[in-house]
């Protein structure tokens, strides 16, 4: 009965940390803070998803990853990260309260400086991504 259990509620944890804001897995850490600031973010390597609704960039100074909605698509944006010490890839999702186009989330990693980040945008309509984009390099964070 246990293994039946664990085999349903294993998608739905893993859903849920997708979706849920303020839960993230690490880019050499946690996220100190996380907040909703006005497009455009200050910051550059900017990746947009292949429908042009998501953007997703980084600002080494103080390890801010943005994550921008962009079009009045009816989707939300989502990044999907990876830091040079992790072994998984980890999402943050841009939804609820202030979000919507012409808004990013901000992302404040505590990073160390010798560490990188990668990054791709994607762009959600529910749990179901509606596109894909292509991953950067990877972006020191010496800032």
């Amino acid at each position: 009965m246990n293994r039946v259990v664990s085999r349903l509620l294993l998608p739905v944890a893993a859903v849920s940390a997708m979706l849920l804001p303020g839960v993230t897995a690490s880019a050499q850490g946690e996220f100190t803070a996380q907040r909703i600031v006005a497009w455009p973010p200050d910051c550059a390597d900017e990746t947009r998803s292949y429908d042009l609704g998501a953007m997703v960039c980084f600002n080494p100074t103080g390890e801010h990853l943005y994550v921008c909605d962009v079009e009045a698509d009816g989707h939300h944006p989502a990044a999907r990260y990876q830091g040079s010490h992790d072994t998984e890839w980890a999402y943050k999702h841009h939804t609820g309260p202030g979000s919507g186009v012409g808004t990013c989330l901000d992302v404040d990693f505590d990073m160390p400086e010798n560490t990188s980040i990668r990054y791709a945008a994607l762009n959600f309509e529910g749990a179901r991504q509606v596109s894909g984009g292509p991953t950067t390099g990877w972006i020191s964070a010496d800032g």
